[in-house]
């Protein structure tokens, strides 16, 4: 798992609930499409991000349609965003410290990954899921 951003620049964690149906061609993204359906802070940022980091390695699959992503902010300046395909085991990278989009893997049956899954339905769980 790729380090996002360092625990102590983040401030706050906005949710996405991903809309491929904006823009699904996710290798020209500059921002994970989709709407806003929580914000977390305080403690929470760095068990989000304690989560996200454990995150074990797996194999590659192919469909990457997520679900739900992540947008790191200090305030208003966004510091990276993440999208999770719990089906493919793909997530996606997008941050200004990288020039293109960086994609890494993950298990999404791991402890960690059924844990973050479980607190972005608890939010506000999209139709399908």
């Amino acid at each position: 798992m790729p380090v996002i951003e360092s625990a102590q620049n983040v401030r706050e964690i906005d949710v996405i609930a991903v809309r491929l149906d904006r823009d699904a061609h996710w290798g020209g993204w500059d921002e994970v499409p989709g709407d806003i359906i929580g914000t977390w802070d305080d403690e929470r940022v760095n068990e989000v991000l304690g989560l996200v980091a454990a995150l074990p390695e797996s194999d590659q699959m192919r469909c990457f349609i997520p679900v739900y992503g992540i947008r790191l902010r200090r305030g208003r300046t966004v510091l990276a965003e993440a999208a999770f395909c719990f089906q493919c085991h793909n997530g996606l990278l997008l941050s200004p410290a990288v020039a293109d989009t960086e994609m890494f893997t993950f298990d999404p049956d791991s402890k960690p990954a059924q844990e973050l899954l479980r607190r972005f339905q608890s939010l506000n769980p999209p139709a399908g899921t």
